[in-house]
């Protein structure tokens, strides 16, 4: 019999989309996949070789629950490039930055304490938190502020039950990016009311213009309270090798994850720790940032199609490879006479009649929205932006 805990939450979207494009696609039908957020470009061969290497020298026992003390110096050393000050004991791995997150709940916060999440925000942190029994309190944002959070109202969200905030910069799903400024600005919120901030850094190399800024780079009272978390899915294109990592100055924080992942997944898996540490240490910035321009394009043009489409809003995207539109002008309309009352509606339709895989916002927290994830070849999205264009151009 399912469990209580079990039922409360539901299977992540971003897999139920992918596995119903992947059906299609094994029929012989043609899909646009906006849904699966994935970086689609070929392992560099340094990571290929490192794997290969550590497999024939016959790497198949445990690492210290910490992670390998080679991939950890290689991640302190690769973070000094966001000004961050971390030595390998600060840094602790795991199968991917998901359960990094999820582990920092259950590490950092009893059933009953408080967890404000920003929407739209990343789906998973709401199950996560629903499944670490915690109470979970939005800051909703809009278009109109750019999908960014007000400091004062996060102030006055917080209360003596609160013990952290998730912020996601580059953001998925809205593909906005913090300022250093908007960043000094929430850093004094936290700092006055002495709770935790995750800052989620899976995007950190796919920021569009300007570099990367970390919270937890602004000053030593930040850093404290900062949890810094990121990994190799989307830099190195190896979601598949799950190996993600989190950056914390709190000894009691990096002992209480030690805890928590040295029970449930014991350590990241070997072959992908050698790999990484060889990737974080050694691929070229120029590398990714080839990818990082072709996400750009990506993203500008989306942006520019979708915008002169009567009544969709969009804010422009800054990072990540994601856009988030509005499409609640289109709710209470209808295509070929089947009726559009919500964003679920929409994207139904749209995978249905228009072969265009996408995510409805409401998974996000934001019901008038939907997700489009662009990290792919830049010819699918001229294809996805052309089918969207036809799809909606037929909706009266």
């Amino acid at each position: 019999m399912e469990s209580i805990r079990s039922k409360k939450i539901t299977s992540s979207s971003t897999f139920v989309i992918n596995k119903k494009v992947n059906e299609l696609r094994k029929k012989g039908i043609d899909v646009i996949n906006f849904g699966l957020g994935e970086s689609h470009f070929k392992i560099h061969k340094i990571i290929k070789d490192e794997a290969i290497k550590a497999i024939k020298n016959d790497k198949r026992r445990y690492t210290r629950v910490e992670g390998a003390d080679t991939l950890r110096d290689a991640i302190a050393k690769y973070l000094t490039k966001y000004n961050l000050r971390y030595g390998k004991n600060d840094i602790i791995v795991d199968a991917g930055s998901k359960h990094i997150i999820f582990s920092l709940m259950l590490a950092l916060a009893d059933p009953g304490d408080e967890i404000i999440l920003q929407a739209p925000y990343w789906l998973s942190y709401y199950d996560q938190a629903k499944l670490a029994q915690l109470k979970i309190k939005i800051l909703k944002t809009n278009e109109e502020s750019n999908f960014k959070i007000d400091p004062d109202e996060l102030d006055k969200t917080i209360t003596k039950k609160t013990r952290m905030f998730i912020l996601n910069s580059p953001n998925n799903p809205a593909g906005i990016v913090y300022k250093k400024k908007e960043l000094e600005k929430i850093a004094e919120v936290i700092v006055d009311n002495r709770i935790y901030i995750i800052s989620d850094e899976i995007y950190s190399e796919f920021t569009y213009y300007g570099k990367h800024v970390s919270i937890a780079s602004l000053n030593e009272e930040i850093e404290k309270l900062a949890i810094v978390t990121g990994g190799a899915s989307k830099s190195y294109a190896i979601g598949g090798w799950r190996l993600g990592f989190a950056a914390s100055k709190d000894k009691e924080v990096v002992s209480a994850l030690e805890k928590i992942i040295s029970n449930t997944t014991s350590c990241a898996p070997i072959i992908s720790q050698m790999a990484c540490a060889k990737a974080f240490s050694k691929i070229n910035d120029s590398y990714v940032k080839k990818w990082a321009k072709l996400y750009k394009k990506n993203g500008e043009y989306i942006y520019k199609c979708l915008s002169k489409l009567d009544g969709m809003k969009c804010v422009k995207p800054e990072g990540a490879y994601y856009i988030f539109p509005n499409i609640s002008c289109f709710f209470g309309k209808k295509y070929k006479n089947k009726l559009i009352k919500n964003a679920e509606d929409f994207c139904s339709l749209l995978l249905e009649e228009g072969r265009v895989a996408t995510l409805p916002g409401g998974d996000f927290g934001i019901k008038e929205n939907f997700r489009i994830a662009y990290g792919i070849s830049h010819n699918e999205v001229i294809e996805g932006c052309k089918r969207i264009v036809d799809f909606v151009n037929k909706i009266r």
